[in-house]
């Protein structure tokens, strides 16, 4: 019964919404992207349909109807029409390089009546009445960079359908394949194999359509995310795919399915899908569970949460994969479940030995727990117990050391191999300084502290917060003695502290005073000591609490004219933007050619646009953490003509239009607004792709017999200006 209910979910959006709608466009049957797929803070809201990167290919009208909105722009859309269909739905066909005559005509006219390639405009309903299959346009690349027809459906209230559920269908018997699964702790007290990090078993497959993970152990709440694509055997094109399933011996614990969604929910994605390890070039994976903030996306059409909650013990979940064809692949994964493992260790000298206590504990828990002592040569020796007790569920341990003094190990033993926990204690103090690296790593339930040391450390690790109203320790948990790390703090322990890294006995690192708690629901600032640069958040710039720091990398040099300032973590999803304000210092060049450029990797800088403020600022929106410096462009924007390119004179016929390409190689041209072009001394309304780089004149009659000029000038976003001339025959 339970197939049978989730096979008629799967396909009433079909069964309700399914017309007689015609395909798009000649270019292909073939899709190049699906819809929901994942873009840059937001959702694919159509079908890319692939025009074998040639542009020409006609668009026709899917229904009767009529075209209600047109518009052109540089980016975006590029030439997108927008049909309203005989049943009260919209379609939207976009980046077209050119309309119908009848259509470009009109266009031509607006654009001539403002001055300006840019236009949007809704025609009375009867202007451009369309029936089922009439040519309406021809595919390009406007505003984007391959050529390709983007095609939606939308309601009668502008939300965007799949269109593959109304009707519209392509050839598929292709199975979705997954890439890789994550196992995520959702709560703080979660473990997945013995740590509070994701994990990440490897895939192994069976046949064509199932697979296999290797086994997990986890501790708490914990969720699942999929990296898996879809694809078709004519083409290489992968796609993302249309629903998936997590299941437990037949009973649903969580489904998304790609149908439908709204503008306003659709930068979501950067919540839908897991941004930190987008950021860390891991991939892209969807979470098959929901956050505080995607419970209202429409992909989820029940209640559950995908928060899993397994009793202990072994345990099998199926991962299910479909695309819209019922295509249909599976993952298996093996989980064992262990009682939490949320222990407390306390060390202490007693005559003649050294004594361990542990809580909470019971009697069960006696032989995962042993004791070790380092030798001289830095290895683990178990060591024998002498006495055993419990008492208010505390598990006492008394030993007497092999060599009293040396530093001893405690081991609570855990089903994943290699994953036990150690709990380290050292009664005499060791002055020698770790080497060791330090990282906050962001997660939604608050900051993880990571410390890795180069050689193995024998006392237990703490992380001092120091307020104004009370002190702080945070104790580390190990597996190796190298690798250690926190449980996720909460940031209302981290806000406005001071932050003391260090064992018992010897203070590691300090933590300098270049960071703060940025909340969501609060402004706030991260200013440098010096005033040379400001963070700004406002109120609902990110989605959760981060901790988030900076440091200096570099000082002021020839290239850099700031120093370099590293913002973290990287992993931090925005919601709305942030303010980067950096001062600027005399220079002895123009200050306009100064302007703010940021990296991900410290070697390829981006300019980011920005304003000088009335106090020598430069003032841009960011929305993500990357390093920022100030950078000198002296350089003007490059100018190729590509056609005409012969120096012979040129038959009428031949020539529909001049392109060229403009490109600069550091703030870039900032838009058609930083370009004029004259045509035989007069200016011309043109197109310019930002993307691509290339400026196309459409000559709407052929060129008189003769010479002809061409005068092209070009302004960068810092001020710098190109000027050239060119001159051709037509006979």
């Amino acid at each position: 019964m339970s197939r049978i209910i989730a096979f008629l979910l799967l396909t009433l959006p079909s069964l309700l919404g399914a017309q007689s709608y015609l395909w798009p466009t000649d270019a292909s049957p073939y899709l190049t992207s699906s819809f929901g797929e994942y873009r840059s803070r937001h959702f694919h809201a159509g079908l890319d349909i692939k025009s074998w990167n040639t542009a020409g290919y006609k668009v026709f009208a899917v229904d009767d109807g009529y075209l209600w909105r047109i518009r052109t722009s540089n980016t975006g859309y590029g030439k997108v029409l927008y049909q309203k269909l005989s049943d009260g739905r919209i379609a939207v066909y976009a980046h077209l390089d050119r309309f119908e005559g009848f259509i470009e005509d009109a266009v031509y006219q607006r654009q001539m009546e403002t001055g300006s390639y840019n236009t949007d405009f809704f025609p009375q309903s009867d202007r451009f009445p369309v029936k089922k299959g009439d040519i309406i346009a021809y595919t390009g690349n406007t505003g984007t960079r391959y050529p390709h027809l983007h095609f939606e459906i939308r309601s009668a209230d502008n939300e965007p359908i799949n269109p593959l559920s109304l009707g519209l269908s392509i050839e598929d018997a292709i199975a979705p394949t997954p890439q890789q699964i994550v196992v995520t702790p959702l709560e703080n007290e979660a473990t997945v194999n013995g740590t509070p990090f994701i994990q990440m078993p490897r895939l192994k497959q069976i046949d064509n359509t199932r697979y296999l993970t290797e086994k997990v152990t986890v501790s708490g709440t914990f969720g699942l995310e999929i990296q898996a694509y879809d694809g078709v055997s004519a083409v290489y094109n992968k796609y993302s795919i249309y629903s998936a399933e997590v299941l437990k011996n037949d009973s649903l614990l969580f489904r998304f399915q790609y149908d439908q969604f709204s503008f306003n929910v659709s930068p979501l994605i950067m919540i839908e899908r897991n941004y930190a390890l987008d950021r860390e070039d891991i991939g892209r994976f969807q979470r098959l569970y929901k956050t505080e903030y995607t419970q209202r996306l429409p992909f989820y059409r029940d209640e559950l949460d995908g928060h899993l909650q397994l009793p202990p013990g072994d345990h099998r979940l199926t991962l299910k994969l479909r695309d819209f064809n019922g295509n249909e692949s599976t993952v298996e994964i093996p989980v064992t479940v262990i009682p939490r493992d949320n222990y407390t260790v306390w060390w202490k000298p007693i005559d003649g030995g050294i004594q361990a206590r542990i809580f909470p504990a019971d009697p069960g828990l006696l032989p995962a727990v042993k004791l070790h002592q380092v030798t001289e040569d830095g290895h683990l020796a178990s060591l024998e117990t002498d006495t055993t007790s419990f008492m208010n569920d505390t598990l006492r341990i008394n030993a007497v050391p092999a060599n009293e003094g040396n530093p001893a190990v405690l081991r609570i033993e855990n089903p994943t191999p290699g994953k036990d926990m150690l709990y380290p204690f050292a009664p005499r103090a060791d002055t020698t300084a770790i080497p060791h690296t330090l990282d906050w790593i962001y997660t939604p339930r608050g900051m993880i502290v990571r410390v890795k040391t180069f050689q193995p450390l024998f006392e237990p690790l703490e992380l001092n917060i120091i307020t104004q109203k009370s002190d702080t320790t945070i104790k580390f948990l190990t597996a190796d003695l190298k690798d250690w790390y926190t449980k996720p703090i909460p940031t209302d322990i981290l806000m406005n502290g001071t932050y003391v890294l260090g064992t018992p006995t010897q203070v590691l690192e300090m933590l300098e005073d270049n960071h703060t708690v940025f909340r969501q629901r609060n402004e706030s600032v991260l200013r440098s000591k010096d005033g040379a640069i400001e963070l700004h958040a406002q109120k609902n710039s990110l989605y959760y609490p981060a901790l988030v720091w900076y440091h200096n990398q570099d000082a002021p040099n020839e290239e850099f004219h700031s120093p370099i300032w590293a913002f973290g973590p990287r992993t931090v999803p925005f919601r709305n933007t942030a303010q980067i304000r950096i001062r600027t210092p005399k220079v002895s060049f123009p200050k306009h050619q100064l302007g703010i450029y940021y990296s991900e990797d410290g070697e390829k800088w981006n300019y980011l646009p920005a304003e000088f403020s009335a106090d020598s600022m430069l003032i841009g929106e960011i929305l993500s953490l990357e390093a920022f410096t100030l950078r000198r462009d002296s350089l003007p924007p490059e100018i190729y003509l590509n056609t005409p390119t012969s120096s012979k004179s040129l038959a009428a016929s031949s020539l529909d239009r001049i392109e060229m390409t403009l490109r600069d190689a550091e703030a870039g041209i900032p838009g058609s607004r930083s370009i004029q072009l004259l045509v035989d001394g007069e200016a011309v309304i043109f197109e310019f792709n930002p993307i691509t780089k290339i400026l196309t004149y459409r000559l709407r009659h052929p060129l008189a017999s003769g010479k002809h000029t061409i005068q092209v000038s070009a302004v960068d976003a810092a001020g710098n200006k190109n000027e050239q001339s060119y001159t051709f025959t037509v006979r």
